[in-house]
């Protein structure tokens, strides 16, 4: 009889010590889980722009700007691409692009230019998508939108440009600061083009 006590003994605590450890597993995964979605999720990363381009007519800059086949210049990580849709008027111009960006990696833009007899506006929204190393599934994906204004620098030939870029990267990535760094590189890389190309030897200004 003292050994069946014993035996009910052992067994219940036998059961206390499973519940805990499954709790203390559920609880684990959970925590893994919260920190993998949050790693997913979307964080914004913004920044600011502006350099002058003294001699250059604001409609050149902004034509420039607006044309897809320069960006690649821009950002060297651009493969092909082919325009998807477009459509213009006498003072709008939007389109659709995709193009590669990288291996396992594919992107698409959306551009809208629109001219005004006092600033010229480019709006481009891009996002890339590649899947995680070695694995299929999930896409993760990178998104960011510039918005540019060309205006005249206060003379004839001259022209100002202004922009503002959100970039919308991986919670670990904004918080480590590659998201920033990133963002920076590629503005840097697309002023010292267009400050090459039109022999500007300003630097641009950004915040």
């Amino acid at each position: 009889m003292m050994l069946a006590h014993i035996q009910r003994a052992w067994l219940r605590a036998k059961s206390r010590w499973s519940r805990s450890v499954r709790a203390r597993l559920a609880c684990s995964v959970a925590v893994a889980a919260a920190l993998a979605l949050a790693a997913l999720l979307p964080a914004r990363v913004a920044l600011r722009s502006a350099a002058s381009f003294p001699h250059v007519p604001p409609r050149r800059l902004a034509h420039h700007l607006a044309d897809f086949s320069y960006h690649s210049r821009f950002y060297p990580h651009m493969g092909e691409w082919a325009v998807l849709e477009e459509s213009s008027n006498g003072s709008a111009w939007r389109y659709e692009v995709e193009y590669a960006c990288g291996e396992r990696c594919s992107g698409r833009a959306r551009v809208l230019a629109l001219d005004s007899a006092h600033a010229h506006r480019i709006f481009v929204a891009h996002r890339t998508c590649s899947p995680p190393p070695a694995l299929p599934w999930p896409a993760l994906c990178d998104e960011w939108e510039t918005e540019t204004v060309v205006t005249g620098a206060g003379d004839p030939e001259g022209a100002r440009l202004e922009e503002h870029v959100v970039a919308k990267c991986s919670w670990w990535r904004a918080i480590s600061g590659a998201c920033s760094r990133l963002l920076l590189q590629r503005r840097d890389a697309h002023f010292t083009h267009l400050h090459a190309l039109f022999s500007v030897a300003t630097s641009p200004a950004f915040h």
